[in-house]
């Protein structure tokens, strides 16, 4: 006998739970036609109310865009002044070799007019070019001229 009286009670349960049911999707139903959106906007169904629409605060631009495109704005600069740097580099790099080269030109120079000057101090460098460039020669010496 005590299961056949705990069958009927599970079954007054379960009627009981399915008429609870069915009255809830009732007010749910008369809510949806009143307000569609309410349902969608907040997941879920207020008693006899309709249901507020939670709403988040506005931001007019936000702290994290402001910060994002700030820095956006500074790794553009900086990759500029990076960029301008290296052309200022290799020119200046380019400018400093021929310069180098200049000067080595000059020192070869001044080491050639350094020999010339030492060689004009000896006697037998200068009467070889007053005989050569200038014709000059010593007293009692014939000179033969060749004419091309």
């Amino acid at each position: 006998m005590p299961e056949k009286q705990f069958f009927q009670a599970m079954q007054e349960l379960s009627v009981h739970t399915a008429n609870m049911y069915s009255e809830n999707l009732a007010k749910l139903f008369q809510d949806l036609r009143r307000d569609p959106i309410m349902l969608r906007r907040t997941g879920h169904h207020h008693e006899g109310k309709v249901a507020p629409f939670p709403r988040r605060k506005q931001k007019s631009f936000g702290v994290s865009k402001l910060i994002t495109v700030a820095g956006m704005f500074i790794f553009c600069f900086l990759l500029t002044v990076v960029i301008v740097q290296m052309f200022q580099h290799n020119r200046l790099r380019k400018e400093l070799a021929a310069v180098e080269l200049q000067v080595m030109e000059q020192e070869s120079r001044n080491k050639a007019i350094a020999e010339e000057i030492t060689r004009l101090n000896e006697t037998g460098y200068i009467e070889m070019l007053a005989r050569k460039l200038l014709g000059l020669v010593r007293p009692g010496e014939i000179v033969f001229q060749f004419k091309d």
